[in-house]
């Protein structure tokens, strides 16, 4: 009979690893707090347009840890990925100089742009994109070329004093310091360093504190090759319910899990908001390791590590604009565009709650399926502090506190007219114009205090950077991105990193490509 096993969160991180498991010949179950699973990946819909909630742009997916994880998974040839353009993938914006920089896509190619935009420091840039590339490869199952089975000093997976599977990348030297210094190390001149920061609002980074090695990731990443999917990632979430059904398993909607059950030093069980109570051999917290602290923390884990997770503050949130054009009015743009204010709002955005506020944002038109010359939609993003919010917490849904509507109105208004002269006629073009606040993405993604990218790394506290998948009960893994990097590559290691603690296995072994040439280290 097949082992059974509960994943509880249906977002990014869940669904890949319910469905490795599920190749695997795994029974799985995945509890999904929302009436709709995805998380990061959920999609809306108003007047027959769709909408992505969160992820608006993916990299790895020519030859990184996405590619592999789609072929393994069977699924590559059912994703449609559009590139961005090659002569400017990003377009970035500073409002105080009045001027463009067009960033074209690939490792050489960004080389030869900033040199081109700075030639006095062409030396320092390109031992800054050789160092980033170097740390990013030097990230297991991200960057490496086949990953990596770790095994611990016993050889046996799955034992909780020394992890044996892990994502830790090297965190020595330049990686761990302040990804701002990092940036400083290399460049003297102060609107390079600003500049070279622009895809902060991706990585998540805040001066002073995000390690360099996240800012690396990212950037190497997406300086290589980003894309988005076509028509949203609705189509990614579909395939991979699809996996976990077509074995046998399932996807179950509106459960909130609020407690488990445990029986000498094991979870026999979890029970839901509804009453309902499933048991199972193996279970796997794919979401918040806060809630899970909250919901057994006392069997989980240590009472240092409870500690420390409830000291962890969360990465920053985001205001969200999402607009509906009326057909034929604002061309199709096949990249990502970036509005600052100046080059020091880069790396010292204005809070939300500050009249400088927005100091930035990213602006795009995603693509339909069968994309034509005009967009159909824009979406807007910022980020915002948790606080900006913070006066109408304890609210849920479409019953918030008293002047919301007129606040995220006020907000709206602050972000169009950022950027409504770099997109000519956008007051006129704008059939139906929606939002979100850090409350929303709250609650769309059950994440504490609405963090996009889960709790925040920081330099002052390396060692918890990467937390291994394993808890002190002996089958109750975790996954997601508070273990681990956020995005779906961060998705897809901590999930790859889970099911091989659970299995003693690099891959699934059934129809994958890359089974054969993995290699096994000693540590």
């Amino acid at each position: 009979m097949a082992k059974t096993c509960i994943v509880i969160g249906g977002g990014t991180s869940g669904l890949i690893a319910g469905a490795l498991l599920a190749k695997e010949g795994y029974a799985v179950t995945v509890l999904e707090k929302n009436l709709s699973c995805g998380g990061g990946l959920q999609m809306f819909s108003r007047s027959g347009t769709a909408f992505e909630t969160g992820m608006h742009v993916i990299a790895g997916h020519h030859d990184g840890i996405v590619a592999r994880l789609l072929d393994c998974l069977g699924i590559r040839d059912r994703i449609s990925v559009t590139d961005t353009d090659t002569e400017c993938s990003d377009s970035i914006h500073v409002a105080s100089e009045g001027r463009y920089y067009n960033i074209p896509r690939g490792k050489e190619a960004f080389i030869r742009y900033m040199s081109g935009e700075y030639p006095q420091e062409a030396e320092g840039i390109r031992a800054y994109v050789e160092e980033i590339f170097r740390i990013y490869a030097s990230v297991p199952l991200v960057g490496e070329t086949f990953g990596e089975t770790f095994v611990d000093s016993s050889g046996v997976p799955g034992n909780f004093e020394r992890p044996a599977f892990s994502a830790m990348p090297d965190i020595n030297g330049k990686a761990g310091m302040p990804a701002d210094e990092f940036v400083a190390s290399y460049i003297t001149d102060p609107r390079l360093r600003a500049l070279l920061g622009y895809l902060n609002l991706m990585s998540g980074a805040v001066a002073g504190r995000t390690p360099a090695y996240v800012h690396a990731v990212i950037n190497a990443l997406y300086i290589e090759g980003a894309g988005r999917l076509d028509g949203g990632p609705a189509s990614l979430v579909k395939e991979l319910c699809g996996i976990i059904s077509g074995a046998g398993g399932r996807v179950v909607c509106g459960e909130r899990v609020t407690s488990l059950h445990t029986d000498a030093g094991r979870a026999v069980s979890v029970a839901t908001e509804k009453g309902n109570e499933y048991a199972s051999d193996i279970f796997l917290w794919a979401c918040g390791l806060r809630q899970l602290s909250a919901v057994a923390g006392q069997e989980c884990f240590s009472r240092v590590m409870r500690r420390r997770l409830d000291g962890m503050s969360g990465s920053f949130s985001a205001f969200i604009v999402f607009i509906r054009l009326k057909s034929g009015t604002v061309r199709y743009a096949n990249r990502s565009m970036w509005w600052h204010r100046d080059m020091d709002s880069i790396w010292h955005p204005a809070a939300g709650d500050s009249p400088l506020w927005p100091s930035s944002l990213m602006y795009m038109t995603p693509p339909s399926e069968n994309q034509g010359v005009h967009a159909d939609r824009m979406i807007i993003m910022s980020p915002m502090d948790y606080r900006s919010a913070g006066r109408f917490d304890g609210t849920e849904g479409r019953r918030r506190g008293e002047g919301y509507g007129e606040w995220k109105a006020a907000m709206t208004e602050k972000m169009l007219g950022c950027i409504e002269g770099l997109v000519p006629g956008l007051r006129d073009a704008c059939a139906e114009i929606l939002s979100s606040s850090p409350l929303t993405v709250r609650d769309w993604y059950g994440t504490f205090e609405g963090a996009m990218y889960g709790m925040s790394r920081s330099c002052a506290d390396l060692p918890f950077a990467f937390i291994p998948p394993h808890t002190r009960l002996g089958n109750v893994f975790i996954a997601g991105q508070d273990t681990g990097l956020h995005g779906l590559c961060g998705a897809a290691a901590t999930s790859l990193t889970a099911f091989r603690s659970i299995t003693g296995k690099t891959w699934p072994e059934k129809s994958c490509p890359y089974k054969d040439t993995m290699k096994t280290t000693q540590l």
